[in-house]
């Protein structure tokens, strides 16, 4: 019978993560010493190495701890009971909620990318590219049951989830002093309805 996990290694780890997050985030994955995580997290480097081995693991452990997986998958028993239109403004809402608390990640994402790569893209695949599986997994169950047209799912996940990428992007680091940021709901609804008309079939066109 497995031992249950000691509480105050649980609660250790679950500092470190928090901490590293903060690190990681200022000072990007290069730039952030195991000194200076150990500092951050209150521990000296040998308990960080007992609980995370290095930093590469430790930097992948906090991008898996916040990235949108988790949240989507939360989400997943909801969306069976909520119309096509419901279930999408939900992802996407929450969607862009993640990348908003996570901006930091994501400004390391696209700062690294090319010098970098392999650390930008571990970001990119835990933050974005894991969900797109399990959207692609929505739109085929919904689709059994409901008249969508044919069409390709995961180029449509990554449609879907660029949209408001490419908006938070466009808000949080390109354009936020040049122009008005929108109001989230309405970009939600808006780009919802955009994806609605080129998945639904259209019976008045039958």
């Amino acid at each position: 019978m497995a031992r249950p996990k000691n509480t105050n290694t649980s609660l250790t780890e679950e500092q470190i993560l928090k901490k590293a997050f903060d690190v990681f985030s200022q000072y990007g994955y290069r730039g952030s010493t195991t000194k200076m995580l150990a500092d951050a997290s209150g521990v000296n480097e040998i308990t960080l190495f007992r609980h995370f081995d290095s930093k590469e693991n430790l930097f992948k452990k906090v991008i898996e701890h916040y990235s949108f997986l988790a949240r989507i998958e939360e989400l997943e028993p909801k969306l069976e009971h909520l119309s096509y239109t419901e279930a999408l403004e939900l992802l996407a809402g929450s969607f862009i909620d993640n990348l908003y608390r996570n901006k930091n990640l994501v400004r390391i994402m696209t700062t690294e990318a090319y010098n970098h790569p392999t650390h930008a893209r571990m970001i990119y695949r835990n933050l974005v590219e894991k969900v797109f599986k399990h959207f692609v997994n929505y739109l085929g169950k919904f689709s059994k049951s409901r008249k969508l047209r044919k069409f390709d799912s995961p180029l449509a996940a990554r449609a879907f989830f660029g949209m408001f990428f490419f908006y938070f992007m466009n808000q949080e680091f390109f354009f936020e002093k040049e122009i008005k940021k929108f109001n989230q709901k309405h970009v939600v609804r808006e780009y919802v309805q955009l994806f609605l008309k080129g998945t639904v079939n259209d019976e008045r066109g039958k």
